[in-house]
């Protein structure tokens, strides 16, 4: 019984390590489009 709660609390706090690792790759990969975007409407407002 402990063995089972022991890796349930292990499965646990890797997939929130997991989905915390995703979202901080989700949050550079936004922000990295933003950026890009922006450029790009800087660019378009300057020679367009």
């Amino acid at each position: 019984l402990i063995e089972s709660i022991s890796f349930v609390f292990f499965y646990r706090r890797a997939i929130n390590s997991t989905s915390l690792t995703v979202s901080r790759l989700n949050l550079l990969i936004l922000r990295f489009l933003l950026s890009k975007y922006l450029l790009g409407v800087k660019y378009i407002s300057r020679h367009g």
